[in-house]
């Protein structure tokens, strides 16, 4: 039982997601919940949507408290000017609060529109093709030290 916006008392079903390490989901997201919690490290893809990310991610990351935790997280971001990485930077702080490690490597895509071709394909790729390379060593490196220290030493939820 817990105390709501208001005052209002709240049973304990009824908990917000970030009060709750291990909340009931809606039905749609057993998967993701199964396969973040098997993930050994994750890349989050996201806009910046007026200079900040999208509340669907946010609401998603919330809905998984414990499955961040003790994880490295890479970003990949688009946007029209920043290249998502305005979202990227918050992003970096919301998970920091999950006990998450954020990469510090990157891809970013600024005025994606311009870009890509019609088919979708990158009209430049080596250069995002490069930086992804680097963020998906850094992420591999991380992934493989941190699953291993969580085997050995089950990381402590608060």
């Amino acid at each position: 039982m817990g105390v709501g916006p208001e005052g209002a008392v709240l049973q304990g079903g009824d908990l917000p997601p970030a009060m709750d390490p291990n909340p009931s989901r809606p039905a749609g997201m057993a998967d993701a919940g199964r396969r973040l919690a098997e993930a050994d490290a994750v890349v989050v893809v996201t806009p910046d949507y007026n200079r900040s990310f999208p509340a669907s991610l946010k609401a998603f990351i919330d809905w998984h408290h414990t499955e961040w935790q003790a994880k490295p997280i890479a970003f990949v971001g688009y946007s029209g000017a920043s290249g998502g990485l305005l979202a990227i930077e918050q992003l970096r702080q919301v998970f920091g609060e999950l006990d998450a490690h954020a990469v510090r490597e990157y891809v970013s895509f600024p005025r994606y529109y311009l870009l890509f071709d019609a088919e979708g394909n990158l009209k430049d790729p080596e250069e995002p093709a490069a930086a992804a390379r680097t963020m998906l060593d850094r992420l591999d490196w991380w992934g493989s030290v941190l699953r291993d220290a969580r085997h050995e030493r089950p990381y402590a939820s608060r």
